[in-house]
């Protein structure tokens, strides 16, 4: 507005002394000079020495720093309006943000990344705090772990090879040396296949890709996106890294 205008123009010589916080008065006074020697209409003019001077400074937003640095290295243009528009939800990204503060338990390389239905990104989260790291976790490879389990059994019923009521084997498997055990160190035994995916069982995971050949799993992966090597039995477990943007 001309009354903003003007007093940054006031502000110029004494930015200290005549700070909005410190001495309002003299930069009130010098403001009006300025706006009655700049070409305004009587109306213009008349509103422009009613507003009242800032009360101080407005917190510089700092909401979504790693996202902004992703689509600014990405290259984005701007829209018609001359702006970048992303898809987050402040408010999401906020409640993320401070779940993670709050931790009790400081966490190194984090990163969160939500997506909706619609395939829009909504948080982006990659660091604790920008300030500390600019890294952004949530464009760096790392081990996929159990992430693809579902696009694994996804195709294995697609296939006709198992249904979700499909038992299958959480016993000990020996693959030339190999031998995938469970987080817990447990074995369940015979159990349905959708029962298996949900714990995240992984030899019956390693039996599956063994069923449905290690071509398949990579063109499943390839029609959704995830462009990574499967090399063996062990991509079952997710040792191929991907990106939680992926």
């Amino acid at each position: 507005t001309p009354s903003q205008a003007a007093t940054l123009v006031a502000m110029l010589p004494a930015p200290t002394r005549r700070s909005p916080t410190r001495n309002s008065t003299v930069l009130k006074d010098r403001r009006d000079r300025i706006l009655r020697r700049m070409s305004l209409c009587d109306d213009t003019l008349r509103r422009a020495l009613a507003e009242p001077l800032p009360v101080g400074p407005h917190p510089f937003p700092w909401r979504a720093p790693h996202a902004c640095d992703a689509v600014l290295a990405a290259g984005a243009e701007p829209a018609g309006d001359g702006l970048i528009h992303l898809d987050l939800r402040l408010a999401d990204q906020e409640r993320v943000r401070l779940a993670i503060s709050d931790a009790s338990i400081p966490v190194d390389g984090l990163a969160v990344v939500v997506i909706d239905r619609d395939g829009r990104e909504r948080v982006h989260l990659g660091s604790s705090d920008w300030r500390t790291s600019q890294f952004d976790a949530a464009r760096a490879d790392r081990a996929a772990g159990s992430t693809l389990k579902p696009f694994l059994y996804r195709r294995a019923f697609a296939d006709g090879l198992l249904s979700p009521k499909s038992m299958v084997l959480d016993v000990p498997l020996d693959v030339g040396g190999w031998r995938p055990a469970n987080e817990d160190e447990r074995f369940f035994g015979a159990l349905p296949a959708g029962e298996a995916l949900t714990r995240s069982r992984n030899p019956p995971a390693a039996r599956t890709l063994a069923g449905i050949g290690l071509h398949a799993f990579t063109d499943e992966l390839s029609d959704v996106g995830i462009d990574v090597p499967v090399g063996g039995l062990d991509a079952a477990l997710g040792t191929a890294a991907v990106s939680p943007l992926t």
